[in-house]
């Protein structure tokens, strides 16, 4: 893994400093992993009229196969409805969950039926024991790649469905996801705990091209 640390000049030990344009090198640090951590190169032709050639980590996702992913669910009737949780007019819920190659989609609900604006301050997900909060620890594809329609607020009485894709992982039967979302300069927080099984129902977004090459 090489980080570049900038241009320097290399002089002879026995000659005083002097501009010497020739001599101009360039230093990297090194460091040796035991296998390759993550190669990741995306390019997007949306501004450009220039061929380009891209290659991606599995996990990554083109702003045409966003577009794809974004398009399908939103078709896909919300079929989980009773995974939700309420606190002083919000109402939080998980209405699907999808499975796309190696990256699990979940798609959340959030209704305002109060009169105060409700502003997300952050999502999270972690996991830990069922009836205890002892061992909590991130989960195992805790961090986001990408998401659809996020909000920053929800008006009051108004609602809202957003779409959050995580790399694919799953967790022991006597663990439990945890999704917390937590109000910015408010109380209004949501600590809601997704089994297992939940995930690994997920629902396939493109079945006809599973298992093809």
């Amino acid at each position: 893994i090489l980080s570049h640390s900038g241009p320097c000049r290399r002089l002879p030990a026995d000659q005083p400093y002097r501009h010497h344009r020739k001599r101009q090198v360039y230093t990297f640090d090194l460091r040796y992993a035991p296998g390759c951590e993550r190669f990741s190169f995306i390019v997007d032709k949306q501004d450009t009229k220039k061929k380009q050639v891209a290659i991606l980590e599995g996990r990554e996702r083109n702003t045409r196969q966003k577009a794809l992913l974004e398009k399908e669910i939103s078709r896909r009737p919300k079929l989980l409805t009773n995974i939700r949780d309420e606190v002083a007019g919000m109402r939080f819920c998980v209405t699907n969950i999808f499975v796309d190659n190696d990256i699990l989609l979940f798609r959340f609900g959030l209704h305002n039926r109060s009169q105060i604006g409700y502003t997300i301050d952050f999502i999270v997900f972690n996991t830990g024991c069922e009836k205890t909060e002892k061992d909590r620890r991130p989960a195992a594809g805790a961090a986001a790649l990408f998401s659809f329609n996020r909000p920053e607020e929800v008006a009051a009485l108004s609602s809202c469905d957003f779409t959050v894709a995580l790399p694919k992982f799953t967790i022991p039967d006597k663990k439990v996801l945890i999704i917390e979302i937590q109000e910015r300069n408010g109380g209004r927080h949501f600590y809601y705990k997704l089994k297992n099984k939940q995930l690994i129902n997920a629902e396939i977004l493109f079945p006809e091209i599973v298992g093809k090459p």
